[in-house]
């Protein structure tokens, strides 16, 4: 009997500890269980915050690409009115495409809405007027021209009216040809005569000659100061005593091509965006240029176009006479570069001008350089040579 006790006992010992063991099994379960969710509910969490911040930087790129719009409006025009305190204000990006419209279609005057009001925009006396009051006030458009040429926003406003629209507005078509395109066609391609303009005619509409002494005794002295560089960390004018550095300039044209202006403007408008669409922050050039091209690039707005991350700098160009005039008219064209360049096929410019003299095609010692405004953008340094280049390294 005491043997049955005991064995009853242990049997009930043995249940306990059964239980026990199948209790610790269930709460390690349950705290397994509660881990997993708890991480899970983490993990969740990690992915909303991140979504959140994807979907903030999304809100901040677009946000950014829409100041961008406004203020780079499509076409090159941003058109404003003035407001009470004399200040000019540009109209939203929709009424100043609808305001460049009008102007390219030959309309004199559209109808815009804002807050509930109705203005009426005069496009020939460049005036708006409220419709319910009659106010009016004075409204413009700029072409963000450089302010050392000679035209004006006025001039190019002139020449984008279709002379021959009637008071109204023409048929209602759009042109073929875009309004810039179609002003460079009549100030490039047609004489005052009506007849078809060669090449030299062509670079005479935009090529203006420069006949100040002063100037061309300020060109001379930036060319010879631009003679430099870069050896054992030397910044600075290496006093390089080669041939091609001792330059006087004789003859020095100034371009306002209109048409090449707004399509390097829209380029690094767009070369902006894109590197701040894809996250990039292009370094600074290193070395800089010359302290003489420096100052001279700031002094004709270099860096005005965009922001540092275009790494616009003033670069010069070697070239024959013919060729820098079919340049002015048409713009550099890397589609006709030779397969003889050391880093492929490509547009060369140079920091130097005794390299860049090295390229004139000098006969009687007289030559032709470009003076140019570049956007370098992201910059990459090569280390060796590579004839088969055909696009930018990545």
């Amino acid at each position: 009997a005491r043997e049955e006790k005991e064995e009853v006992e242990r049997e009930k010992a043995r249940a306990q500890e059964a239980a026990e063991l199948q209790a610790q099994q269930l709460r390690r379960a349950r705290e397994e269980k509660e881990e997993i969710e708890q991480r899970r509910r983490s993990e969740e969490e990690q992915r909303a915050a991140e979504l959140q911040r994807v979907r903030s930087e999304k809100e901040q790129l677009e946000s950014l690409a829409q100041q961008r719009t406004v203020a780079s409006p499509a076409g090159g025009q941003t058109w404003q009115f003035k407001g009470n305190d004399g200040t000019w204000v540009s109209f939203s990006a929709e009424d100043n495409a609808r305001l460049a419209r009008a102007l390219l279609t030959g309309e004199s005057e559209c109808t815009l809405s804002r807050g509930g009001l109705h203005y009426i925009e005069d496009l020939r006396d460049m005036v708006q007027t409220r419709a319910d009051t009659g106010t009016q006030r004075e409204i413009r458009c700029t072409f963000g021209l450089p302010q050392h040429w000679s035209m004006r926003d006025e001039d190019v406003l002139a020449k984008l009216r279709p002379r021959d629209a009637p008071a109204g507005h023409l048929d209602g078509a759009a042109p073929q040809l875009s309004g810039f395109r179609q002003l460079m066609r009549s100030l490039l391609h047609q004489r005052a005569d009506g007849k078809q303009a060669g090449p030299a005619v062509a670079f005479e509409t935009i090529g203006h000659r420069v006949s100040d002494p002063g100037k061309l005794s300020e060109f001379t002295a930036l060319l010879r100061q631009s003679v430099f560089h870069f050896d054992s960390g030397f910044v600075g004018s290496s006093g390089c005593t080669c041939r091609k550095g001792r330059f006087k300039v004789c003859e020095a044209y100034h371009v306002e091509n209109l048409f090449l202006f707004r399509r390097y403007q829209d380029f690094c408008r767009r070369m902006e965006e894109g590197h701040a669409s894809h996250g990039v922050t292009p370094e600074e050039i290193s070395p800089a240029v010359g302290k003489a091209s420096a100052d001279f690039g700031t002094g004709v707005g270099v860096g005005s176009l965009a922001g540092p991350s275009v790494n616009e700098r003033l670069l010069f160009h070697g070239t024959s006479l013919e060729t820098a005039r079919e340049i002015a008219v048409e713009g550099f064209d890397s589609r006709l570069a030779k397969d003889s360049g050391y880093y492929g096929a490509g547009t060369y410019f140079a920091s130097q001008t005794c390299k860049s003299a090295q390229y004139t095609w000098a006969q009687d010692n007289l030559g032709t350089m470009i003076l140019a405004r570049v956007a370098l953008g992201d910059p990459f340094y090569a280390s060796r040579v590579d004839r088969t280049l055909r696009r930018p390294p990545k």
